[in-house]
């Protein structure tokens, strides 16, 4: 059992302020984990971007077709 003696304090820190910003009821929930999946799905996309970019340029200077014949 606990007993507390004098004020209750009124006083909130920053990590309550996030933590009650992140645990807010919206229609896409954030959350902590949700900190993570932006970065991750910033750099998955990025990579998507990267990849498919590369493989067009690809194809499209005649690369492919030489590296296949193998000229």
């Amino acid at each position: 059992m606990t007993i507390a003696v004098g004020r209750a304090q009124n006083e909130r820190g920053i990590f309550d302020v996030l933590d009650d910003w992140l645990k807010r009821d919206r229609f896409v929930f954030v959350g902590w984990s949700g900190l993570l999946l932006f970065p991750c799905a910033y750099l998955a996309i990025g990579g998507w971007l990267t990849g498919t970019t590369f493989v067009t340029s690809w194809y499209t200077h005649g690369l492919a077709s030489s590296y296949l014949e193998g000229a």
